[in-house]
């Protein structure tokens, strides 16, 4: 905010959302969201434009309710003194409305909210960024995901079965974005931030386990919120000091993983059987490409989760390396032998 005071601009922020429900399919709502976000952008510059905008933050917020899943974005966008904010925001409404009908969504009055500098906390937006998943207060019965991690870790399977849809939608979808207004206003990108030094004399207690263990443990395909069971299970390790703890629990997870994705090839090669019923010739192979579908899995996921160490054959710094028989003579002659002499 200071840097924008040295430009002696100001900020505003925008939020957009869209109709959304239940029982409508949240990928495809995700999917339909942020393409008719990236028009929406285009439609848009002549108007930021219009206002002095050299950029704007972006954060997206993803949290759950009984109307589903409520993806909506804030922009903080910068615009200069003395703009006409009541022809934005009606540009804001017009182009958003025409973007989300493009692709098949909508949304009402309540779609669009656009606040001039003074009207809003001005680092609501850093706190978006920064706790866009920890936040305890909340409207209506909206709750973030680690909300529903932490239920689901207490036993809510509810809140475990809306926190995997969930994340089966948002998955690879930017949460945050700065674009060029850092370098614009001459400051630190947030990812070049660099962490604040941390008290020496307080001890740092780091848990590790292998990447593809916690890669596979959480996987969408596990009917468990296995992210919120490693969680919990570090949070033990380290209050309790039971080493171990997490490996052990991401290894769980991963077993629930797997079993998840042998079930799923089982129905896929039972409703290839059931198509083929009557034919014994068809069924027989059938039935010996599902057994080698489900061996080339397991040898598959064993590889990934239990890699063989890799031998890296080293030249010799010597030459040649001599060959070596492979019975050695004996060094000491056993009882009863002679030496002979040619």
């Amino acid at each position: 905010m200071s840097a924008l005071e040295r430009r002696r601009l100001l900020a505003g922020l925008t939020t957009l959302t869209a109709r959304h429900k239940r029982e409508s399919d949240w990928g495809a709502f995700v999917k339909a969201f942020y393409a008719a976000l990236a028009d929406f952008r285009i439609a848009l510059l002549r108007d930021l434009n219009r206002i002095g905008s050299i950029g704007r933050v972006r954060a997206v917020e993803t949290p759950v309710g009984s109307n589903g899943l409520h993806l909506h974005v804030h922009d903080l966008f910068t615009y200069a003194p003395g703009a006409d904010l009541d022809d934005f925001r009606a540009a804001v409404a017009k182009k958003w409305k025409a973007a989300l009908k493009k692709h098949g969504l909508q949304c009402g009055k309540y779609g669009t909210d656009v606040k001039a500098a003074g009207d809003f906390d001005p680092i609501y937006i850093a706190k978006e960024i920064t706790a866009t998943d920890s936040k305890t207060e909340s409207k209506s019965d909206l709750r973030s995901l680690f909300h529903l991690l932490s239920q689901s870790a207490r036993g809510d399977t509810h809140a475990g079965k809306d926190w995997i849809r969930a994340a089966r939608a948002i998955q690879g979808i930017d949460r945050w974005n700065v674009g060029m207004l850092a370098s614009k206003l001459g400051i630190p990108c947030p990812s070049d931030w660099q962490p604040v030094a941390k008290d020496p004399k307080k001890p740092v207690r780091v848990i590790t386990y292998p990447q593809a263990h916690h890669m596979h443990a959480t996987s969408p395909t596990n009917p468990r919120a296995g992210l919120a069971f490693i969680l919990r299970a570090a949070a033990q390790e380290a209050r309790q000091d039971k080493a171990g703890k997490t490996a052990d629990m991401a290894l769980r997870m991963c077993a629930e993983t797997i079993r998840a994705d042998i079930d799923e090839l089982n129905q896929k090669h039972e409703q290839r059987r059931a198509d083929a019923e009557g034919d014994s010739l068809k069924l027989a192979r059938l039935f010996l490409a599902h057994m080698q579908d489900v061996a080339d899995y397991k040898r598959e996921i064993h590889a990934r989760l239990f890699p063989a160490p890799i031998c890296i054959p080293l030249p010799s710094l010597w030459g040649a390396v001599p060959t070596v028989p492979d019975d050695f003579p004996p060094l000491v002659l056993e009882f009863g032998q002679e030496l002979e002499f040619g």
